[in-house]
This record gives C-alpha cells, sequence and structure tokens, in this order.
C-alpha cells in the first residue's frame, strides 16, 4: 500500500503527541513530549542501509583485532591487575560452595545469589567452574583465550522512553571451541549507549550516523580503528560509547536487555548448553566483581506446569500475567513484533537447553490442560485468529511457541523445542540458527540474523535516518513493515518494534 511521507518533525508528532488531526488523545497513552527534541533531522529519503552493512554487525578479524577482551575491560574501569581474578570469579559462579577456593554470595548454591532467589540453579555445580583455576584467558592460543568475534549495533532497542540509545554488544568465543564442540563458551559484552547530547530521537540520530560512516572505511583496519575510536575515545563531541557503567553498573536484570547494560554468558562444557546474565559491578571499596542476575524475559519453566512445585500464587500471578497483557504481543501477525515481558519475580537465574530446568515451555504446557483451555478461551474471544490463515491458525500450543522463542534458549536453538518445522501459527516460522549459536567461533551468521534479523535491523535504521515517513517509523516501534494500521504505543517499545530479538 502507498504511504504518506511526511518530515520527521511530524512523525511521533502526530502519533505521540496532540496537536495534529487524527492523533491520540492523551486517553489513548502517554505524552510524548518531554522527550522530543527541540529540533529534528532534516528529511533524507537517499539514505539506506543494507543488511550486510557495517553499520550493522562487523565481523572481520583484521577489524576486531584492537577489541581484545583486556582492552574492552581496561576502557569499563577493570585495572589489568584485576582482569584475571575477575574472570576466574565469574566461572567460580558455576561452582557450589563447597567447589569453590572462595566461596561467597555468587555460588550457584548460594541463599544470597540474586539469579536463583525464584528458583535454585538447576546443575550446579557445572563443569565450567573449573575454569575457575584458569590462567589462559588472556593468552593467544591458550585453549581458554578468548577473542572477539562481532560487534554488533543494536540501536534498535532505543528504548522510546528512556536515556539510552540501544546497545552495542561485543561477542568473545572461547578458543577451545574452534576444534572441540564440547568445550565452547560465548562472553557478551552489551553495553547501553548514553545519547549524543540532546533529547531522545536527536542525540541517537548522531550515533546513527557514525554507524552508516563505517560504510565508507576503505579497510577492515581502517574500520577497526573508527570503530575503536567511537567506542573508547568519543567521536564527533560525543561521549565514549563503553565507560565504567555500560555493562551493569547499575544492575538491572529484569528485561531482555537493559538500559544498564548487561554482560551474558552461554556456555558448554560437557554439560548441556546454558546461559546465564550478569551486571559487571564497581564500587571504591571493593575489586570489581560480575554480579550473578536473573535471565532477562525467561521466564522459570515450572510456571507451566500443571504441578509446579512453585507457590500457587505465583503461578497464578504468572499465568494471569500471560493471559491479559502478554498475549496480545506474542499473537502478532508479525515476526518481529512478537514480545513478551516477564516480571523480575518470575525469572529464572538460567536458560537451558538440556537438564531438569529445560526452557521447554511448550512440552510442560502441553500437559496443562486448564492453562491450554484458557488460552484458548482468550484466542477466541479478542478473535486473534481473524487474519490467520484457515489451515495454520492461531492456538494455544502456537502462542506458548511464541513465549518459548522470546527466550536464549528457545531463539538460540529453536529446532531443539519446536522441532524442524519451527511453525509459529498464523503463517509464521522461526527463523533457524545455526544449531546452538547464531554466531560462532570464525564470525559465521545464522540463517536467522542473515535472511530475518538483520534485515529488519537495516530497515529500521533506515527509516530513522532518512527522518521521513512518519508512518514507517511508528510501525518500526510495532515490528511492522507494511501493517495498515497501529496498535497504541507504550513506555516499553523500542525503536525496532521487538525488545528481545
Amino acid at each position: 500500500m502507498s504511504r504518506r511521507v511526511r518530515p520527521l518533525s511530524l512523525l511521533v508528532w502526530c502519533a505521540v503527541t496532540l496537536l495534529a488531526a487524527g492523533c491520540r488523545s492523551s486517553s489513548d497513552g502517554p505524552d510524548y513530549a518531554s522527550v522530543l527534541p527541540a529540533s529534528t533531522p532534516v528529511c533524507d529519503p537517499s539514505i539506506v542501509i543494507e543488511k550486510d552493512s557495517p553499520a550493522l554487525l562487523v565481523t572481520d578479524p583484521a577489524a576486531l583485532q584492537r577489541f581484545t577482551l583486556s582492552e574492552l575491560l581496561t576502557r569499563s574501569g577493570v585495572k589489568e591487575s584485576e582482569q584475571l581474578p575477575l574472570v576466574q570469579r565469574l566461572f567460580d559462579t558455576y561452582n557450589s560452595g563447597d567447589e569453590s577456593d572462595d566461596p561467597g554470595d555468587g555460588n550457584c548454591d548460594s541463599p544470597n545469589n540474586v539469579a536463583f532467589l525464584n528458583w535454585p540453579a538447576a546443575t550446579c555445580p557445572r563443569p565450567e567452574g573449573a575454569l575457575a583455576a584458569s590462567t589462559g584467558f588472556f593468552k593467544k592460543g591458550h585453549p581458554d583465550h578468548f577473542y572477539p568475534v562481532a560487534i554488533v549495533n543494536r540501536l534498535d532497542l532505543m528504548p522510546l522512553f528512556g536515556s539510552t540509545c540501544g546497545e552495542v554488544r561485543f561477542i568473545y568465543a572461547k578458543e577451545s571451541g574452534l576444534t572441540d564442540p564440547n568445550n565452547r563458551v560465548f562472553l557478551i559484552f552489551e553495553g547501553a549507549v548514553t545519547g549524543g547530547g540532546d533529547a531522545l530521537l536527536g542525540g541517537c540520530h548522531k550515533i546513527g550516523r557514525f554507524w552508516k560512516s563505517l560504510e565508507e572505511a576503505g579497510t577492515p583496519e581502517e574500520l577497526g580503528d573508527q570503530l575503536h575510536a567511537f567506542m573508547f575515545k568519543g567521536v564527533n563531541g560525543m561521549q565514549p560509547a563503553v565507560d565504567e557503567t555500560s555493562f551493569g553498573g547499575f544492575l538491572g536484570g529484569t528485561t531482555y536487555y537493559g538500559t544498564a547494560g548487561q554482560v551474558r554468558m552461554s556456555v558448554h562444557v560437557g554439560e548441556h548448553w546454558e546461559m546465564r546474565q550478569f551486571g559487571l559491578r564497581r564500587s571504591a571499596d571493593i575489586p570489581p566483581v560480575f554480579v550473578p542476575l536473573p535471565v532477562g524475559n525467561n521466564a522459570l519453566p515450572r510456571l507451566f506446569d500443571i504441578d509446579s512445585a512453585l507457590d500457587e500464587e505465583t503461578v497464578a500471578w504468572f499465568q494471569s500475567d500471560f493471559y491479559n497483557t502478554q498475549l496480545d504481543s506474542l499473537a502478532s501477525p508479525y515476526l518481529m513484533g512478537m514480545s513478551m515481558r516477564v516480571s523480575a519475580e518470575h525469572l529464572s537465574g538460567e536458560s537451558a537447553m538440556g537438564g531438569p530446568e529445560k526452557n521447554d515451555y511448550v512440552a510442560r504446557a502441553i500437559q496443562n490442560r486448564p492453562f491450554m483451555e484458557k488460552l484458548a478461551y482468550q484466542i477466541e474471544a479478542h478473535s486473534l485468529n481473524d487474519a490467520c490463515p484457515t489451515d495454520d491458525p492461531l492456538t494455544p500450543d502456537s502462542i506458548v511457541r511464541r513465549a518459548e522463542v522470546q527466550t536464549c534458549a528457545g531463539c538460540h536453538s529453536p529446532r531443539r523445542f519446536l522441532g524442524s518445522a519451527r511453525s509459529l501459527g498464523c503463517g509464521l516460522t522461526w527463523p533457524d540458527s545455526l544449531g546452538d549459536v547464531h554466531i560462532d567461533e570464525r564470525g559465521q551468521i545464522s540463517p536467522a540474523l542473515r535472511d530475518v534479523f538483520l534485515p529488519h535491523r537495516a530497515e529500521v535504521l533506515t527509516r530513522y535516518l532518512q527522518a521521513c515517513d512518519t508512518d514507517a517509523v511508528v510501525d518500526a516501534l510495532e515490528g511492522k513493515t507494511d501493517a495498515p494500521t497501529t496498535k497504541s504505543l507504550d513506555m516499553t517499545r523500542t525503536l525496532g518494534g521487538s525488545r528481545t530479538h
């Protein structure tokens, strides 16, 4: 369908203020005027971001060579003398107190471990705990050496309300994973990026334009130099993208991404794959430490059980929220419009691909007949199948499948949880990973990234930087591409629509 194209100065103005005819009233949603910039970028329809642009993802080893793990930690305020014990202590969180040489609140069986307040760790200790004794993390050629495999621009995670311009992500792989499929570990530093000096849209436009400028780099080394300056020194009057608070300095943890950043671990040393989340805490009184946190957006699998062993009030609260709050966004007819937001009280401390707390919501929910019947009723009551193919309707099973792929484990290993067809109902199919990861030790990217996530992010960044089409950017907030209408916006929306992918 054709669209009216209007300057960005009317984009959010019409979508989120009360000034123009046809805009939403204050009763339909929050007033966004307080977060709008004093001036807006000029419409430039010539700007285009391609899905393979370095504005979105950099995996060239020559461009990444300056981004050693030690360099990143140093720029995050961690002294060189503190770095080895910091990473050793990170792996010690996979040990029980009995297995640890220095037991504390971070051990997986500690009653004070924040990550496991809602339910104990399923596998404690894990084999990764043995790495607490390693000294090879910073030694090239050592099996335990961590080296960079990707830098990712996630400006699309910019909250509509908030002080960040999304995230920048640094992915490090353990060298042993190049040759040993049962000794693989990834460290993912997900840094919150502060604005460029203006209010929300104006300030973040500077950062978006920097990412676009990377396309002009003549060589991978020049690309790396430009990235290095942006990350650690600041360019064009902007603050460095990485500082002492980038990776969880304020210890968030209730969302898949945080406005304070976070660090994630994806591990597979003998045991099944598992993902955990941390914040990098620093203070004047103690050495820096990775604090275990609940895994954002990963609901406890037991919440889908018919007999969960959790207290009835917790289960009832979660299921009521699922029916009444999550169902609408999970039923989106757009793949990138699907989302789920899990309350802190319902989060798991791990996102597991195996073991007793495997993130298999589908297998658990199928046994929970009352839960599935209530979902069926809600689907019918809200006419959620009206736009679906008659031979592929939304069902309770497909809604739970959609919840599954909002988790770390489900997104990274969709075949394991959804089967080879990866069907989500209503004509949608979840894109495939590289088995258990989306970027591997050689910088290879998954079909999901190549064919779905990166094209979507390219379109979002294109619309945003063009600053021309009001409907297009509003649709991006909803994860849509060519939808004729939009839902009412809310304070948790991001530039890219979905809050999870």
